[in-house]
């Protein structure tokens, strides 16, 4: 049963008086799992409306059944809390809530550089309202009535024994469950009566729209801005190989196995790269159960094997939960948070008989439906509109994410092209409009924006605060909400004032610091179209001429907030513009160099070059663009960076060279990709990659295809 959001009231006093709540036996900080519940009966039905927030994050259950899970990823200036709406027959219940902590540092395990929290505690409170009067009749804030206990027998595993490589990575952490300790059935009547006792308070809850004064706690509380993930029931495919004497019966998606004491392997196939929970029941074992999971299988000598037959094993390639099984008794595991991969490994070594039953449901952000596309003429891009959704919806949970097996990072330069997508197909605008916020809380006092947000291990990008303000121009037209524009006024002033300040006596924007990372591609050391030479870039600059001219043509339409100041941006960037003309320009190739009087030459710098409209006068942008893409001398793009070339296309009328360009997702599909790589390479890291779906936008924009 999932929860409506919807609040009969202000949460804004209550929250306002009420506390956050923690373990008594446990320090805040704490890595691990804490367990609360709350037991009640009701004479007659009643509504429940709830309101609270976890540190770090919290799944909810009423009656033993999943009921929601936060809080939205932020950072402790903007805390979410969320509230639900739950009809309650009469007779007994059981609120339950589950809380990870997870901390440590950005170097560990227990901390996944995706999330911002201060580390331990809980707020929460219940209303019970009649259905009919509205009479509050209950209340079930959280105090010294609710039981809760740490959960001694489940904690996260460092990647060190997730996995074999040896790395650390953004992700959240996978769990490792001793069902010794760990009681299965804690938020139902059947729970462990040992080890629970009434909570503490911890500090005084503190809304943010209402602080006046020093806060009592980290967390500056704002009310929820998107909504909560789906999740739907996803069959397991097939079964790719087993070792061992076992039972294996596979119906209707579910994997039912029997197993015998010893030692025995599944390789199961989910039929296409997801995120998914991991949902497990079983009896007995006596030993252990480890879940390995990846986004493709290995060969012998470690390679990635062929996608289109998958034949190979995932091993320590694949990180992986680790349970250890009682003997005898059941037992059950629901993944806390998704674990991606196409296949799933189950090894297992066992003293006792053993059975199980296991089961996957997808999960991602709860967008409204997405837009189908046909084009009979060419199934092959439907297939590749239909890969590319998929990898969206990969990469979309409680924001935007660059891959979702490494990092689950939100970066400025994958978001504005996976948000353009999500405005296109679905109508809907929630992720794209927190992103933008995101963002934004992410400036520092000199300007700019961190390249990725939220993230407790800032990184600086400097081209992305520009794509910052071009997503700003995205969502405004596209929706033509001018408070968009305004809540973020004073964030794209500073952001181009960092790159004013940064002008040379040529008049070109020069060394701006940090990484400025433009693509993967090659002949680019560390993705920079400088070569690390810390001279002024051309593709830099002219993304700041594109930012100006947004920022100008909202001066000049009076989208200014009350009092904003007009700095004549329009006017800057022209300045800007007639600098790279002048400077960047070889007249000899009829190419923009990718620095000023170096030989270095890119497909990247002409398609900005068109879209910023550099080129000279007697220069027929159509004609000199499709000469210029049959030039195999420049340094070519990769899939993400092609988004700014198919733009390119669009803008000049080159609409019969889309096609051919889209020779390499024809490649990724008839290779077996279900979701879209970060570079197209049958040995990339990552198989999941929102920046690489630049070819659905075009197709959706309808106005390219023959």
């Amino acid at each position: 049963m999932f929860a409506s959001s919807a609040a009969p009231w202000d949460w804004t006093p209550i929250l306002h008086e009420s506390d956050w709540w923690w373990l008594p036996q446990t320090t805040a900080g704490t890595p691990g799992y804490a367990l609360f519940r709350r037991e009640f009966s009701l004479a007659h039905p009643l509504i429940l409306h709830l309101a609270l927030s976890a540190d770090c994050r919290y799944r909810l259950y009423l009656d033993g059944a999943y009921t929601g899970c936060g809080p939205a990823r932020g950072d402790l200036q903007h805390y979410a809390y969320d509230t639900y709406c739950l009809p309650v027959a009469p007779g007994k219940h059981i609120l339950a809530l589950e809380v990870v902590v997870w901390r440590g540092g950005w170097r560990t395990s227990a901390s996944p550089w995706s999330e911002l929290h201060a580390g331990g505690g809980l707020l929460f409170c219940g209303r019970g309202v009649h259905p009919e009067t509205g009479k509050e009749e209950l209340r079930l804030d959280l105090d010294s009535q609710w039981l809760a206990k740490q959960d001694g027998g489940r904690a996260p595993r460092e990647w060190s024994q997730a996995w074999g490589e040896n790395i650390l990575i953004p992700a959240p952490p996978m769990d490792e469950v001793d069902f010794q300790r760990h009681d299965s059935f804690w938020n139902t009547p059947q729970a462990n009566p040992q080890g629970w006792c009434a909570p503490l308070p911890l500090a005084r809850a503190c809304v943010k729209t209402t602080l006046r004064t020093d806060p009592y706690s980290p967390w500056l509380l704002v009310p929820r801005t998107i909504r909560r993930m789906a999740q739907t029931p996803w069959p397991i495919q097939g079964l790719i190989s087993q070792e061992g004497v076992l039972q294996v019966h596979l119906r209707q998606g579910l994997l039912q196995v029997q197993c015998p004491a010893g030692k025995a392997r599944l390789i199961l196939d989910l039929g296409r790269n997801q995120t998914s929970l991991v949902h497990v029941t079983g009896q007995g074992g006596k030993g252990t159960l480890r879940l390995a999971y990846a986004e493709d299988l290995f060969d012998e000598k470690g390679e990635k094997a062929d996608r289109r037959c998958p034949q190979g094993t995932i091993g320590e390639r694949g990180y992986a939960d680790l349970l250890r099984l009682p003997a005898q008794s059941p037992w059950q595991y629901h993944s806390f948070w998704y674990r991606t991969g196409r296949f799933w490994e189950l090894s297992l070594e066992l003293q006792e008989e053993m059975t199980l039953v296991l089961w996957a449901e997808f999960q991602t952000y709860d967008f409204p439906p997405w837009k189908s596309f046909s084009y009979p003429q060419d199934p092959t891009l439907e297939k590749i509109y239909q890969v590319g959704i998929h990898t969206l919806q990969c990469c979309a949970h409680e924001h935007f994410e660059d891959c979702p097996y490494y990092e689950q990072l939100q970066y400025v330069g994958d978001t504005r092209i996976q948000a353009l997508i999500s405005y296109l197909a679905t109508g809907d605008d929630s992720l794209g409009r927190q992103a933008l916020r995101h963002f934004h809380w992410s400036q520092t006092p000199q300007g700019l924006t961190q390249s990725r947000y939220p993230s407790a291990f800032p990184q600086y990008i400097p081209g992305f605060s520009l794509f910052w303000i071009l997503m700003v121009q995205d969502h405004f037209q596209l929706f033509q909400d001018p408070q968009v524009v305004q809540e973020h006024w004073e964030g794209m002033n500073a952001v181009l004032e960092y790159f004013h300040q940064r002008r040379t006596p040529q008049g070109l924007v020069g060394c701006v610091g940090h990484w400025n990372v433009t693509d993967w591609a090659d002949g680019w050391i560390g993705g920079k179209s400088d070569r690390e030479s810390d001279l002024p870039e051309t593709i830099l600059n002219l993304f700041y001429v594109l930012a100006c001219r947004a920022m100008g043509q909202w001066e000049k339409e009076g989208w200014t907030p009350p009092g904003g100041i007009r700095k004549g941006w329009s006017r800057r960037g022209e300045e800007v513009l007639q600098a790279v003309q002048r400077l960047c320009w070889d007249p000899q190739r009829a190419l923009f160099q990718d620095v000023p009087g170096k030989p270095w030459y890119s497909l990247h710098a002409q398609a900005v070059a068109i879209l910023a409209e550099a080129l000279p006068q007697e220069v027929d942008p159509k004609i000199w663009l499709a000469k210029v893409v049959q030039d195999q001398t420049l340094i070519q793009p990769t899939l993400y960076f092609s988004f700014y070339l198919f733009e390119a296309l669009r803008k000049t009328g080159n609409r019969q060279l889309f096609l051919p360009m889209l020779e390499p997702w024809r490649r990724l599909v008839e290779m077996g990709y279900t979701t879209f790589p970060e570079i197209p390479s049958p040995s990339s890291r990552s198989e999941c990659h929102g920046w690489s779906c630049a070819p659905v936008y075009v197709l959706l924009q309808g106005d390219i295809l023959p």
